[in-house]
């Protein structure tokens, strides 16, 4: 059974390729690693 190439529905990848189990984990892993992205995409939340 391989984990690629198939989206569980609940699988939040990030455009890097990285993958988290919760929007939130997604979120943290942007502010952190790609705050340009982070601010476009979540950005207007706060």
């Amino acid at each position: 059974m391989s984990d690629h190439d198939h989206d569980d529905g609940d699988v939040h990848a990030c455009d890097c390729g990285a993958t988290f189990d919760t929007l939130d984990a997604l979120k943290d892993h942007a502010k952190e690693n790609h705050p340009d992205a982070y601010e476009e995409n979540f950005g207007d939340e706060e």
